[in-house]
C-alpha cells in the first residue's frame, strides 16, 4: 500500500472545481494507494519516474 501527499497548491486549485469533480478526482486518487500506476498510466518523457493519469476533459 503506498501514500498519498497532496501539495497545498493542488488542494487550492482542487477548491476552485465544481464539488462534484473534487468527489470524482479523490476517488480517483485514493485508488493510487492500491496501484501506483494502473491502466492508462502514461510516462512523462524527459522526466525521470514522473507519470500522467488522465481523468476527465
Amino acid at each position: 500500500m503506498y501514500r498519498i501527499e497532496i501539495k497545498k497548491s493542488a488542494i487550492k486549485e482542487l477548491s476552485k472545481l465544481p464539488a462534484s469533480d473534487v468527489i470524482r478526482l479523490a476517488n480517483e486518487i485514493n485508488k493510487l494507494t492500491e496501484d501506483l500506476r494502473p491502466v492508462g498510466c502514461v510516462k512523462l518523457k524527459g522526466i525521470k519516474n514522473i507519470y500522467r493519469i488522465r481523468q476527465g476533459s
